[in-house]
């Protein structure tokens, strides 16, 4: 069973980065057009990771319609 984005600790540490460089922009400590792309990709990321959690996985099964390879008759070149 897939748990709620919000008690994953993949939200948690994108929460986590995303306060982090508000304080630290806010602060003067950090440009906030760079806390700005920083949090854009960890958000963007951490939606990737949810999407990706959420597709169920494929079992791979056997093919049913597939013909035998042809065969290879190798011929030399022998003269008698």
């Amino acid at each position: 069973m897939l748990k709620p984005g919000v008690k994953t600790s993949e939200f948690l540490a994108a929460l986590l980065y995303v306060l982090g460089t508000l304080i630290a922009s806010l602060t003067d400590k950090l440009d906030p057009k760079w806390a700005a792309i920083g949090s854009a990709i960890v958000v963007g990321l951490y939606a990737l990771a949810r999407g990706l959690a959420k597709v169920p996985a494929t079992p791979v099964l056997p093919a049913t319609n597939v013909q035998a390879p042809a065969t290879f008759t190798q011929t030399t070149g022998t003269t008698t």
